[in-house]
């Protein structure tokens, strides 16, 4: 059965809640993550933005949505984006980097606010 954005918020803030050491806090951060990605996903592949990947799927998304061409509102969402991507990359890959549960509290929070504001421009 598919995963929708809103489930990976779920267990993100699910994890978030029982997390009690910095591997449940880094796993939160991805999570909280790909939920914004998938959300911003639909979002763009709803405005019909061209999301091909010359590199990273990741920076690609972003790049669609700031362009210059479109609406502040797709673009202030491509922005948003840019730092839960930072956190998501540094609980990943960064591990040798402390990482704490307010790091991933507030990837939950910046997340939340992205999947709102992409619920609303698709709406």
């Amino acid at each position: 059965m598919p995963v929708t954005p809103k489930q990976l918020m779920s267990a993100a803030e699910t994890d978030l809640a029982g997390g009690n050491h910095e591997t449940d806090w880094r796993s939160v951060a991805s999570r909280a993550y790909y939920a914004a990605y998938h959300g911003c996903r639909e979002v763009a592949e709803h405005a019909k933005l061209d999301v091909s990947q010359m590199g990273s799927v990741h920076a690609a998304l972003s790049d669609a949505l700031v362009a210059p061409s479109n609406p502040t509102a797709l673009r202030s969402l491509g922005f948003m984006l840019t730092q839960p991507r930072r956190w998501r990359v540094d609980a990943d890959y960064r591990i040798d980097l402390p990482f704490t549960k307010a790091e991933a509290a507030l990837s939950v929070e910046t997340c939340k606010q992205i999947l709102d504001k992409a619920a609303a421009i698709s709406a």
